[in-house]
């Protein structure tokens, strides 16, 4: 009779810990808007991985500020610094949305002016794994011309260079094979730009490799850190930076649902001691 009570204790046991180490888990993803000195702040649904509750902020004045996750669950912060940081500019009207993700971004300056700006967000799960999506669709298509660089984006030390769709292009006949479209973002909906390994001003990519997002996979927040740098080599002209989404590779476990299994671990640990005895 007692080792049957006991085997029934275990299996308890068993249930509930299984109950406690199923519990939810969060995503922890972000969404990151810049408003260029607009008020058409992303307010539904957005992204190439669509996601709610995005952070829109007026980067003319900005320095830093706190972002929360689609979730709401959790925050972190996000630093802007460089001397192009506090620049704005923007593309027209949006909707809540995709459009208005597309419109208002940091401008970078051109390339004379060598400017660059610096998105540092701490406070982030160390060695949580992301997708990140940099969104970037300016005023004109970029570059103009075959003196001009590609436009180049870096995220935690990975460099990727691209073409960029826009608005206007003042010389759309400007990629070696075909002419570069342009025009409202809600006319090509999201491009992924064809990263390019180097830098490079001659012979410039040809019209399908343009685009208006980017796609860097499986980064690691280092010390619970993502830093994004926008025209990092001070060679591209305007280099549009509309918004940034961390999407979450490896989702973790709620704090108190780690706790809770701690206690399932601690009851199992009792039961065991209860059947040696036995």
């Amino acid at each position: 009779m007692k080792t049957s009570l006991n085997k029934h204790w275990l299996a308890a046991g068993l249930v509930s810990l299984t109950l406690i180490t199923s519990g939810s888990l969060y995503a922890q993803d972000y969404g990151i808007h810049f408003l260029g000195g607009t008020t058409d702040p992303v307010t539904g649904s957005a992204g190439v991985v669509p996601i709610s509750g995005w952070n829109n902020f007026d980067n003319v004045d900005l320095t830093s500020g706190t972002i929360t996750s689609s979730g709401g669950s959790q925050t972190a912060s996000m630093t802007l610094s460089g001397v192009g940081a506090n620049r704005g500019w923007n593309n027209g009207t949006g909707n809540g949305g995709d459009t208005s993700l597309n419109d208002g971004y940091i401008d970078c300056g051109w390339t004379s002016s060598a400017q660059n700006a610096i998105v540092t967000i701490s406070g982030l799960s160390s060695g949580q794994v992301f997708t990140v999506y940099l969104y970037a669709f300016g005023n004109s298509v970029q570059p103009q011309q075959g003196s001009v660089w590609l436009n180049d984006y870096t995220v935690n030390g990975v460099d990727q260079w691209v073409g960029l769709l826009g608005v206007t292009a003042s010389n759309p006949g400007l990629a070696n094979s075909g002419t570069v479209p342009y025009g409202p973002w809600s006319s090509f909906g999201y491009v992924l730009a064809t990263p390019f390994s180097s830098n490079f001003n001659t012979g410039l990519p040809s019209a399908s490799d343009f685009g208006d997002y980017l796609e860097f996979t499986g980064v690691a927040a280092t010390g619970g850190q993502i830093v994004i740098a926008d025209d990092n080599d001070g060679k591209a002209g305007r280099s549009a930076l509309d918004g940034i989404e961390l999407v979450s590779a490896s989702p973790v476990p709620e704090p108190s649902v780690m706790a809770l299994a701690g206690l399932g671990v601690s009851l199992l640990f009792v039961i065991r001691r209860r059947l040696v005895r036995a």
